[in-house]
């Protein structure tokens, strides 16, 4: 296979027909879908020290993390006075740690309640944002 195939022709002009570009967002699910299935096969090849002409693997992305977020503050506020407020601008909340932690720490109710008292006490200090439009496939289409 070269690498000018294609799996589907790219039309010069996008078609008018509903018909037609539902058969085009198909075949481009189905091209997602085998890429996504080849990208992972390669780097299970790869992985296991299996040759792929043309292709390695790189070091993932280094993501730094700070681990002693009160240690941080303290020498910020110390050094350059930055404010408690100020600081927490800057941090933000994760939901699954905080829903851990207040089943652990919060009322000793079952799950569903924890989740719920724990969505209660949230409720006026959460802002909820509204992504782009993501396309779905109708049912029984």
């Amino acid at each position: 296979m070269s690498n000018t195939q294609a799996l589907v022709e790219v039309p010069e002009q996008w078609p008018e027909s509903a018909e037609e570009m539902g058969r085009l967002m198909q075949a481009a699910e189905q091209a997602e879908s085998l890429c996504k299935m080849i990208r992972q096969a390669v780097k299970d090849r790869l992985d296991s020290d299996r040759p792929v002409d043309g292709w390695t693997l790189r070091r993932g992305n280094i993501r730094k993390e700070i681990t002693d977020i009160q240690g941080l503050f303290r020498e910020l506020q110390q050094a350059h006075s930055i404010t408690s407020d100020e600081f927490l601008k800057c941090c933000t909340v994760n939901q699954t740690k905080l829903s851990s932690l207040f089943q652990f720490k919060g009322p000793q109710g079952s799950l569903i309640d924890n989740k719920q008292a724990l969505k209660t006490v949230c409720k006026p200090y959460t802002t909820e944002k509204i992504g782009s439009s993501v396309l779905k496939k109708k049912e029984g289409q």
